[in-house]
C-alpha cells in the first residue's frame, strides 16, 4: 500500500518516473519489486531489441499497471535518418510490443538521446516525451548522487529520465521515491499525468512535463461489484466512473491481460474469483484490480460416467438440474437438460449444474471411440490414440478423475509400472528378486513394479543399491530399459546405424538400445533430426511408445 503522504487523492502533488533502454535481465526485476513494494507506476520507454531479448519483463511491466512505451528498436539517432527509416524503427517495434502484449496499441515515443526536429515530429505519428529532470545516471554511475538530483530537481509535474540498465540506478532511483512519497508526491505513469490535468496530447508534439493548472481529475477508482441469486449461479454486475471501461476474468487472471469487455451482467458460479479493472487506457491509465469471490451456495461438481455404453450423470446438487451440449458449445438453460442416460458417442460433451443462486462453470469432456473421457486430451493431440490406448488398457491412470496430463515428464517408477501392467505380470515381492533397492518403501504403489522389472533384467539399480524411483526418465533410459525387456521376451533385433545430428550426445552405455529401438520404430527421432536423448521423456511419450511396442508384439 501506499504510504498515507502519497496515497492516490485528488489535488495531490504528481510526478512522473520514467526508465529508457530496458528491459534488463539483471536489474529490471528488481526495480519492479521496488515500485511494487512502494505502490508507484512509472512509464518505460523500451528499446525493441531489449523487449524481444526480455519479453517476460515486457510483459510484466504491463501486468503490474506501468505504462510501456517505445524508444525506437535500436536506440537509433532520429535527426540523422531518413523519412522511411524512422517509419520503420517505430512500426518494427510497435509490432513487437503488441506481439508481446497480445494488444494493439499506440506507444508514446521517446526519441533516443532527446534528439528530434520538426521533421521528425511529423513522422513519428504520436505524441513525444522527453524531460525536465535528468540526474545523469549514465555517466555518474552512483546511486546517491541519483537519489539527491531527483529529490533537489522535483516540482509537481516533473518527468525524470533515468535508465534502467545500470545497476546503481535502480537503489538510487527508489531512494528518491521513497523521499518524494514521504514529500506527497504521487508517482504515475505518463498518461495518468496528463490525464489527471486535463491534457490532451497531440501527435506530433513534443512534451517535457505537465505542471498544475488547477485542474486534477482525480485518481481512476476500482470498479464496484453487485451481485444477485439468479437460476444457475450468481448475477453480477459491473460498474465505474463515467468515461472508463471495465475489463474482467472469471478464471483468476488478470483482466488487463485476458479480460474480456463488461458490457452486461454476466451469470457466475458461487465460490469463482472475478477479477476487473476500469481503464481510460489499458496501457498506462487503469485502476487497481479488484478481485472478489462470488457469494451463494458452492455446488459440487457433477459426476459424468459411461456404463454400458451410456453416459450417466450422478448430481449431488439438490434442487438443481444438469444442462449438456454435444457440440462443444457452452451449455446454457436453453440447452439440453439431463433426465435419464442416452448413448455415448464420439466427440465433445459440456455440461453444467443450475439451481436459483447455484450453477458450476461448465465442465468438457472429449470422449474416445472406446468411451474414454478425456478433460485435457483433445482429439486434434498427436497422442490422443496413444492416450486413449494406455487408457483403456489400465496402463496410465489419471492424475484426477479423466485428467492425463500427457505433456508431464515421466519417472522412471511410472514408466516400470506401465511396462508392468503391459505385460500382465504377477505380483512379486522383493524376497524372490535377486536385487534390494535401498529407497523403494513398502507397500508403495511401485513396489510390485520395480521387483517384476529387476527379477527379469529389465531394469539396473544405481551403484549405491538406489533405485530412484522419483527421477525423471531420459529418453536414452527409457530405450535401455526397453530393450532389456526385448531381451527377456526373446525378441532378438538388429541394430541401426544412427544418423541423428546428436548420435554423439546419446552416451555410449544406451547407444546399442537406441539404435535397436530405433530399429524397430518403437521410439523415434524428433525434429530437425535429433534424437534428444537427455531430454526427460513425457507421460503421452511413455503411452506412444507403449502403443508401438503392443503393435511389435502382436506380429
Amino acid at each position: 500500500m501506499l504510504p498515507m503522504t502519497a496515497s492516490a487523492v485528488k489535488g495531490g502533488k504528481l510526478i512522473a518516473l520514467t526508465f529508457d533502454d530496458g528491459p534488463n535481465y539483471y536489474y529490471t526485476p528488481r526495480l519492479l519489486d521496488g515500485l511494487k513494494e512502494r505502490g508507484a507506476k512509472a512509464t518505460f520507454f523500451v528499446l525493441g531489441e531489449m523487449a524481444n531479448a526480455n519479453p517476460d519483463l515486457v510483459r510484466r511491466e504491463y501486468r503490474e499497471g506501468h505504462q510501456v512505451a517505445q524508444h525506437t528498436y535500436s536506440h537509433v539517432q532520429l535527426t540523422a535518418k531518413t523519412d522511411e527509416e524512422i517509419s520503420s524503427q517505430l512500426s518494427r517495434t510497435d509490432a513487437l510490443l503488441n506481439g508481446i502484449l497480445g494488444k494493439e496499441f499506440k506507444y508514446d515515443l521517446r526519441p533516443p538521446y532527446g534528439d528530434y526536429n520538426a521533421r521528425v515530429l511529423s513522422i513519428i505519428g504520436r505524441p513525444a516525451f522527453n524531460w525536465s529532470i535528468d540526474p545523469v545516471d549514465w555517466r555518474d554511475r552512483n546511486a546517491d548522487t541519483v537519489c539527491s538530483r531527483i529529490v533537489n530537481a522535483a516540482f509537481d509535474g516533473a518527468i525524470i529520465l533515468v535508465h534502467d540498465i545500470h545497476s546503481t540506478t535502480i537503489p538510487g532511483a527508489l531512494r528518491a521515491v521513497d523521499i518524494l512519497q514521504a514529500q506527497g508526491y504521487e508517482f504515475v505513469t505518463i498518461k495518468e499525468l496528463f490525464r489527471r490535468r486535463g491534457v490532451t496530447t497531440c501527435d506530433g508534439k513534443l512534451y517535457v512535463s505537465c505542471k498544475p493548472n488547477g485542474t486534477d481529475l482525480g485518481p481512476i477508482a476500482e470498479p464496484s461489484f453487485e451481485q444477485k441469486a439468479v437460476y444457475g449461479g450468481m448475477e453480477v454486475t459491473l460498474s465505474s466512473q463515467n468515461g472508463t471501461s471495465v475489463y474482467y476474468t472469471t478464471d483468476g487472471s488478470e483482466p488487463a491481460e485476458n479480460g474480456r469487455l463488461y458490457t452486461e451482467p454476466f451469470t457466475a458460479a458461487p465460490g469463482q474469483t472475478i477479477k476487473c479493472c476500469a481503464a481510460y487506457d489499458l496501457n498506462g491509465s487503469r485502476s487497481e484490480t479488484v478481485s472478489v469471490t462470488v457469494a451463494g451456495n458452492p455446488s459440487i461438481e457433477p459426476l459424468l460416467t459411461v456404463e454400458d455404453g451410456m453416459f450417466v450423470f450422478v448430481n449431488p446438487n439438490p434442487d438443481t438440474d444438469i444442462f449438456y451440449t454435444t457440440d462443444g458449445s457452452e451449455p446454457t438453460v436453453n440447452s439440453k437438460k439431463y433426465t435419464e442416460p442416452f448413448a455415448r458417442y464420439t466427440g465433445q460433451i459440456a455440461f453444467r449444474v443450475m439451481g436459483m443462486g447455484i450453477g458450476t462453470a461448465p465442465k468438457y469432456y472429449y470422449v474416445s471411440e472406446n468411451g474414454t473421457l478425456f478433460v485435457d486430451v483433445k482429439p486434434s493431440d498427436w497422442y490422443f490414440a496413444e492416450i486413449d490406448f494406455a487408457a483403456v488398457n489400465g496402463l496410465l491412470n489419471g492424475t484426477a478423475p479423466h485428467v492425463y496430463e500427457p505433456n508431464t515428464s515421466l519417472t522412471r517408477a511410472m514408466f516400470v509400472t506401465m511396462l508392468y501392467r503391459m505385460m500382465n505380470a504377477a505380483p512379486l515381492t522383493k524376497e524372490v528378486c535377486e536385487l534390494t533397492f535401498t529407497d523403494i518403501p513398502e507397500k508403495t504403489w511401485y513396489e510390485d513394479s520395480v521387483y517384476w522389472a529387476a527379477r527379469n533384467s529389465v531394469v539396473n539399480g544405481y551403484e549405491d543399491g538406489t533405485f530412484r524411483p522419483n527421477n525423471k526418465i531420459t529418453r536414452e533410459e527409457m530405450c535401455a530399459i526397453l530393450d532389456r525387456l526385448m531381451t527377456a521376451l526373446g525378441k532378438e533385433i538388429e541394430p541401426a546405424e544412427l544418423t541423428f545430428a546428436d548420435t554423439e550426445d546419446i552416451g555410449a552405455w544406451a547407444r546399442d538400445s537406441v539404435a535397436r529401438l530405433v530399429q524397430t520404430e518403437i521410439i523415434r527421432g524428433q525434429g530437425n533430426n535429433r534424437f534428444a536423448p537427455k531430454s526427460t521423456a513425457t507421460r503421452a511419450e511413455a503411452a506412444a511408445v507403449l502403443h508401438r511396442l503392443d503393435a511389435l508384439l502382436e506380429k
